[in-house]
């Protein structure tokens, strides 16, 4: 069976070797090859894409230093035709989420530490930005913490509230969307330990639970998840080996499988992905590492199958394609494609 796979990458000049936008590959799993389709560069520095599900349509952040974009594409059989960008005055959006309804678009900043919610007409078009949020706050890291950094926000299994985690001031907030007035209305602010850097968050397949990947302190937070948002915290967990020493960018991505037996995190320095088993009560047991063969996995992808993983390797500039056992364990590498600056991987869904 072939599988269509989207990859986002850093097409910016300053860090050379770059990208060249957004790369569509097909894996054939019977064969073990991947076969590039096309590659679009239409879009800056695509860093995460986001798929709706009624529509033949992707969007993709454009991160920048300066004023960023969101820029959608028709998925038009074997290539991506620009429909077009809405331009924000936020700097680095690095995460974008569709909420259930695909109605509106909420992206993450990470440099100004903000939410930008923009609104979408019947065929997916932009209609304009409703609402922009800036947090407040800071932490103790002395390079990443002197502001808020918002680095992304989940829509609940519920469709009606958003989960924003900001690396800058450690918190996890709960916005609930006002459809009306088309806002963000803030429910709940969750603080979590000086120097945590909470990154990215993952709920279960059943809803019941959520799991955070701390970027700064290498942890992985645990909550139950309420009908107004987040319960008091069940585990704290490293992603990385207790006795481990070398260098660690950070915890990045994180994901449950499709089951949800099992979660998976990516560990930059120690360049792994952690699994962990999902007990009855959430909380994630019997650690093991597999390594990622590459220099930083910023992002990876779990095959709704459960047979294969794909990572996005940043530093080194691949993507890897591995088995995935029935134990949940990582195997072997079945190919791998050189892709300068991969920042961000994933099949349609």
């Amino acid at each position: 069976m072939k599988r269509r796979i989207y990859i986002g990458s850093y097409t910016h000049k300053h860090n050379p070797p770059r990208g060249e936008g957004i790369y569509l590959y097909d894996f054939d799993d019977e064969e073990g090859a991947l076969e590039k389709v096309c590659v679009n560069s239409d879009a800056v520095n695509p860093s995460w894409i986001t798929f709706s599900k009624t529509r033949d349509v992707l969007y993709a952040t454009e991160e920048s230093r300066e004023a960023s974009a969101i820029s959608a594409f028709r998925i038009a059989g074997d290539e991506l035709v620009w429909i077009g960008r809405i331009v924000t005055e936020e700097r680095n959006l690095c995460h974008l989420s569709l909420w259930p309804g695909e109605r509106f678009l909420t992206a993450s900043s990470y440099s100004s530490g903000s939410l930008v919610t923009v609104e979408l007409d019947d065929e997916g078009n932009f209609l304009g930005i409703t609402d922009i949020i800036r947090h407040q706050g800071s932490g103790p890291h002395p390079q990443m913490q002197q502001g808020a950094h918002v680095h992304s926000a989940f829509p609940f299994p519920d469709g009606k509230h958003l989960l924003a985690s900001d690396l800058g001031s450690d918190t996890l907030t709960v916005y609930e969307m006002d459809p009306c007035a088309k806002l963000l209305v803030e429910k709940q602010v969750v603080q979590v330990e000086p120097g945590e850097g909470p990154r990215h968050v993952a709920f279960s397949p059943d809803g019941r639970f959520v799991t955070m990947a701390a970027q700064l302190g290498n942890h992985f937070h645990v909550f139950p998840v309420t009908k107004d948002g987040l319960g008091e915290r069940i585990q704290k967990l490293g992603t990385c080996p207790d006795t481990y020493q070398g260098p660690c960018e950070g915890a990045a991505d994180v994901h449950y499988s499709a089951d949800g037996r099992f979660v998976y995190g990516s560990n930059r320095g120690h360049n792994s992905i952690v699994v962990c088993k999902v007990e009855e009560d959430g909380t994630l047991t019997s650690r093991r590492w597999f390594s990622c063969e590459g220099d930083g996995p910023k992002s990876f992808y779990l095959t709704e199958d459960q047979r294969f993983i794909y990572i996005a390797n940043q530093y080194s500039g691949n993507v890897v394609v591995k088995q995935v056992e029935e134990d949940g364990a990582i195997g072997e590498t079945v190919t791998e494609v050189k892709i300068p600056k991969a920042v961000f991987v994933a099949e349609r869904g």
